[in-house]
């Protein structure tokens, strides 16, 4: 999960600050399944506006986000294995920040209610 320790900017601005993997606790899930829809969106969309993701991966960040808005609450330790694969699978280790798109991350940010959602 080490990809979480890079900031995540739009515009040249940061919208989300980098995480520590080593200290993240589920209060972090909102702001790791915002991340990873935004991800997803600035890397697939403009490919080619549909999702190449692996279905599996793509359905469990979906179920994320359905357990983020109507519960039950999810606990971390239960979604380790799909942030570590949705880091891999895009290749997101490394260092800098990890650019998207300023409209991707403020729907992403809508769909589990993080802050920054209203636009940086």
């Amino acid at each position: 999960m080490d990809w979480l320790s890079r900031a995540l900017t739009a515009n040249g601005v940061v919208v989300a600050a980098p995480l520590d993997p080593n200290r993240l606790t589920d209060a972090d899930l909102p702001t790791i399944c915002a991340r990873m829809h935004a991800i997803l969106d600035a890397v697939e969309m403009p490919r080619c506006e549909g999702r190449l993701l692996p279905a599996g991966l793509f359905d469990s960040i979906d179920t994320l986000a359905d357990r983020l808005r109507h519960g039950p609450p999810p606990k971390l330790t239960d979604w380790v294995s799909v942030i570590e694969e949705f880091g891999a699978y895009y290749g997101l280790a490394g260092a800098g920040p990890i650019t998207v798109g300023l409209e991707y991350w403020q729907k992403a940010a809508l769909l589990v209610g993080t802050p920054g959602s209203a636009g940086q």
